[in-house]
């Protein structure tokens, strides 16, 4: 949307409500989208968009709620599609957020 240096992106909220002290923290972020095949059946595609892994924006430290943010670019399996017709789509995001509880030293994982 916009001119130029707009873009456009898909951005989540992630927090800790229990106030547990969790290190090593980051989120993942998947698509799961059963897309038409031209035979007219589905098929499950998997995709994992992308939060800043390379860059180290996947960390998170959950003093507060933190935003995340996936640009939709080129890259994007959801680039080139508008808000309205991803309603209308078959499609999941999960939000997968792990790290180690600093009391126990357990890893953990919330969907």
């Amino acid at each position: 949307k916009g001119g130029e240096g707009m873009r456009r992106v898909l951005q989540f909220q992630v927090g800790d409500p229990r106030h547990t002290s969790l290190v090593e923290s980051h989120a993942r972020l998947q698509l799961y989208w059963n897309k038409p095949t031209k035979f007219g059946q589905q098929e499950l595609k998997q995709y994992d968009l992308d939060i800043g892994y390379d860059t180290g924006r996947d960390r998170v430290f959950l003093l507060a709620p933190v935003l995340v943010t996936h640009v939709i670019n080129e890259t994007s399996p959801l680039y080139g599609i508008t808000a309205m017709q991803m309603q209308d789509m078959d499609l999941e995001i999960v939000v997968v957020l792990e790290g180690i509880v600093e009391a126990t030293g357990l890893t953990v994982q919330a969907l």
